[in-house]
């Protein structure tokens, strides 16, 4: 491992021993008199490790380890005390300060090489530890509890946050650390409630979901696990997979040509409002339209201008329906769907005869057609107030019968639905 000990004493006889020591053993060793002494030295290359004593005049050895610790770029230096005091005050006071662990004077050799090579061994294992946190592509934070005053979980503290989770977060890698896991969760606009991730640790059951953030506008794969009193949290960015995702589950319901709902989308949605109209008591209305004569389109003018024509005719359809619950689908072929939840059969009817004449006022010549007469549609109309007596097949079939009659009856009209 590259760097060096920094020996911190204001004894020389203390410092050639130690140095002597050390070097022996093949380390590289600075030395340092006083506290003031040290932090140039640290300023200019930080150490590995440092080995400092207590009782020093101007800057004593706590005050030198409170004030790296205190410095984000001193603060993982580790320190051990070196110290004639026995008592355990003192000891208890060098952990508190910030100290690795605890040497007593006059120490023996093979005691001083031992914990020296066992912090050294702890430290190599922290840096390959971090390369791999800091090389993750998964943001990686672990917390310990943090208990109210009988004893009850109130948040937790963050203890660990890597590069990869300050970007997900979008702050600062220390910065993040300073926040609470619930101030971490409302900077994301709790894509994971806090009752969740509390259950977590409290049942000791893992959480393993995806979640859209609001705040970042990003999806994330976040796994809790329960640690001995904290969490551990794994997030993934996965936005592009899951945008993919989406993209490929709106294709599967959108019909290629027209990009209208296709006849999948249709058949859900019939189902859903019509359990929705049923449980409110409320009418559900359907239209089924057809393109007239679209056979002689295609014949006289080819496939291209047929798709070009369902097109147009599909979008004005969409368009000219102002009811903002209503979904119009391609239903196949020249043939479109159109859902009208909570609406009565007049409305519905209306809302036809609006359809009738805004495809008549598109003007789409029909080369098929004598004169090159204008595209038109036929539509049936039907609706009911969803029952037991009044089934879904029951009224898509009567706009279909609607339909058939009003092509029947010379097209290019509406026919509502006989009344049962």
């Amino acid at each position: 491992m590259s760097g060096y000990i920094l020996l911190v004493d204001d004894s020389p006889a203390y410092l050639n021993l130690l140095h002597n020591i050390l070097d022996a053993r093949g380390y590289a060793v600075q030395t340092a008199r006083h506290g003031f002494d040290a932090l140039e030295k640290i300023k200019a290359q930080p150490p590995m490790l440092i080995l400092l004593d207590i009782n020093m005049p101007e800057m004593d050895g706590f005050a030198l380890c409170e004030q790296l610790k205190q410095d984000p770029e001193t603060a993982e230096i580790g320190v051990l005390f070196l110290s004639a005091h026995h008592d355990t005050e003192t000891k208890v006071r060098c952990f508190a300060a910030g100290a690795v662990d605890y040497i007593s004077k006059p120490f023996e050799e093979a005691e001083v090489l031992a914990r020296l090579r066992t912090h050294l061994l702890i430290l190599e294992q922290q840096r390959h530890l971090n390369g791999i946190l800091n090389a993750s592509l998964d943001g990686i934070l672990t917390y310990r509890a943090v208990r109210d005053a009988e004893g009850q979980v109130a948040d937790f503290r963050c203890l660990l946050a890597n590069p990869r989770a300050a970007e997900i977060f979008g702050a600062a890698q220390e910065g993040l650390k300073l926040l609470s896991l619930k101030q971490q969760l409302a900077r994301l606009q709790h894509p994971v409630a806090w009752q969740e991730l509390l259950d977590v640790f409290v049942q000791g059951q893992p959480l393993d979901t995806e979640r859209y953030t609001r705040s970042r506008r990003r999806w994330l794969h976040m796994l809790a696990v329960p640690l001995e009193d904290g969490l551990a949290l794994t997030m993934r960015d996965t936005s592009e997979r899951k945008e993919l995702e989406l993209a490929l589950a709106r294709l599967a319901e959108q019909d290629s040509l027209t990009g209208l709902p296709n006849r999948r989308v249709f058949d859900r949605c019939l189902q859903q409002e019509w359990r929705r109209c049923r449980q409110a008591g409320e009418p559900l209305a359907l239209i089924m339209c057809d393109i007239d004569y679209f056979k002689a389109y295609n014949d006289s003018q080819g496939h291209i201008a047929g798709d070009g024509c369902l097109v147009h005719v599909g979008r004005t359809l969409q368009h000219q329906i102002s009811w903002p619950e209503a979904l119009v689908a391609r239903y196949g072929g020249e043939e479109f769907g159109i859902i009208l939840p909570r609406l009565p059969l007049s409305k519905a009817v209306q809302i036809a005869d609006e359809l009738l004449l805004a495809i008549r006022s598109l003007q789409l010549p029909h080369p098929g057609l004598p004169g090159a007469a204008p595209v038109t549609l036929s539509l049936g109309v039907a609706a009911c107030l969803p029952d037991a007596q009044n089934g879904m097949s029951q009224l898509l079939q009567q706009a279909d019968q609607a339909l058939y009659r009003a092509k029947a009856q010379g097209r290019n009209q509406v026919v509502v639905a006989a009344a049962d």
